[in-house]
């Protein structure tokens, strides 16, 4: 069984200038297509409802608990309090404890590229210092050969 094929031309549609305004399957009205530039969903997709649902759990990990750290009692949030924990458990020997804490952290990557920058603010700052205490120097040099040539002049 042989399907016919009907042939689009060019040249039927320059013919029957009438055949634009047609409605029919796959042709809808002109007043009701979409217009060009024009999102076929303006509103755009709808919030998803377990994004709500989130907000307590983030409420429960943000609530102050009391820990003793090194003999004194704190308030921490419930999040600070497990990450506390979880780093104990991980320096006391428990691999998975580790292994969960690096990568929740960031890993190692994460930990020197931070170490680097606080070096490198201490370093501006103790570079600060010298230089403060070389200009004081300088200074001081300066006013006491001004204060020579005023004693000479005088």
């Amino acid at each position: 069984m042989t399907k016919k094929v009907k042939f689009h031309h060019i040249e039927d549609d320059a013919e029957n200038p009438g055949d634009e305004d047609k409605v029919g399957y796959r042709k809808p009205p002109k007043h009701s297509r979409f217009r060009r530039g024009q999102s076929g969903n303006p509103r755009g997709r709808p919030r998803v409802a377990y994004e709500k649902d989130d907000f307590p759990v983030r409420r429960f990990m943000m609530e102050p608990v009391e820990v003793t750290r090194k003999g004194k009692k704190e308030q921490v949030t419930t999040y600070e309090a497990i990450l506390m924990r979880l780093a104990a458990k991980a320096l006391a020997g428990d691999s998975a404890s580790a292994k969960l804490l690096l990568k929740h952290t960031g890993g190692l990557k994460d930990f020197r590229e931070e170490w680097k920058r606080v070096m490198t603010e201490a370093d501006m700052k103790m570079i600060e210092m010298v230089r403060e205490a070389s200009n004081a120097w300088v200074n001081d040099l300066a006013d006491k050969k001004a204060g020579k040539k005023d004693d000479e002049e005088s």
